[in-house]
């Protein structure tokens, strides 16, 4: 186990789709949201790196196998942020034009406040290959 190969900081988000909102319309409702943030200029400063993962039901059979559930008709977007430094991360979420975004899209078909949470992870890696 090592946290010593990848030193960044890293945001994660896990957000879930409101009811009503189809898949594809979240997806693309979301790519746009990362568009917008990846152009602000503060971030092409600060991120290293910024990854989208959408839940899919190819496991689910396998899971339920295991009593693990799965989201039933909703789908999960998890963002990956990341920066050097707290600082930089900090800076960037108080950027006031993200700041303002955020506010935006807290309304359906994303409703990021509503069905969601982010969080300053720390990551330990077991393999890394």
């Amino acid at each position: 186990m090592s946290n010593e190969n990848n030193p960044r900081l890293r945001l994660m988000g896990v957000f879930k789709s409101p009811p009503g909102v189809s898949r594809d319309e979240y997806i693309r409702e979301f790519r746009s949201l990362i568009d917008r943030i990846v152009a602000v200029p503060l971030a092409a400063k600060h991120l290293l790196k910024y990854e989208m993962a959408v839940s899919n039901s190819n496991a689910n059979s396998a899971l339920a196998k295991m009593s693990v559930p799965s989201p039933e008709g909703e789908v999960t977007v998890i963002i990956t942020a990341e920066a050097n430094k707290h600082e930089d991360m900090i800076e960037l979420m108080n950027e006031p034009s993200l700041v303002q975004l955020a506010k935006e899209v807290n309304t359906p078909p994303l409703a990021i406040g509503t069905h969601s949470f982010m969080f300053l992870a720390d990551f330990e890696t077991w393999v890394d290959k």
